[in-house]
């Protein structure tokens, strides 16, 4: 049916669909090494879907971890929920994901002896030896803010 202009203007405008404010962190299927095996290092772009968990509002992105060094705290296969920090937000004792030069991990990072490098202590100390990487090789750090655990 054709409408003249005036009756135009009574019209109500559409309702836009209504979503979610907030639809979630990207997710990224890369995998952070539980332990300290080299890797190519993966700069995917583009997000394989977005995940929203009530709770985890300040995670910035999710991605895998593979490995058993930080079990049983994070196990492998598990889903890490990080969130971008500076090497001088580093509060020792804490996990956290680094993006060091030829390798991804998920380590408590420690105060080492030496100003210039950083320990990665592992959380399965029977299996896995802690490890020193210079501070200089630190490409990106993240605070690991929590996780989800995967049964398969």
């Amino acid at each position: 049916m054709l409408k003249s202009e005036s009756d135009a203007h009574d019209t109500p405008p559409a309702v836009a669909a209504t979503c979610s404010p907030y639809e979630g962190a990207p997710y990224y299927d890369v995998e952070f090494q539980g332990g300290f095996t080299d890797s190519f290092n993966d700069q995917t772009i583009y997000p394989d879907r977005h995940i929203y968990i009530p709770g985890f509002e300040r995670v910035q992105v999710w991605c895998n971890i593979s490995g058993h060094s930080m079990e049983p705290r994070i196990g492998h296969q598990d889903i890490i929920g990080l969130r971008q920090c500076l090497v001088q937000d580093i509060q020792f004792g804490k996990i956290y994901a680094v993006v060091l030069k030829t390798k991804r991990t998920v380590k408590i990072i420690r105060k080492s002896n030496d100003p210039q490098m950083l320990r990665y202590v592992p959380i399965n100390d029977k299996e896995f030896d802690e490890q020193e990487f210079p501070i200089t090789d630190i490409i990106n750090i993240f605070e690991v803010l929590g996780g989800v655990a995967k049964f398969f």
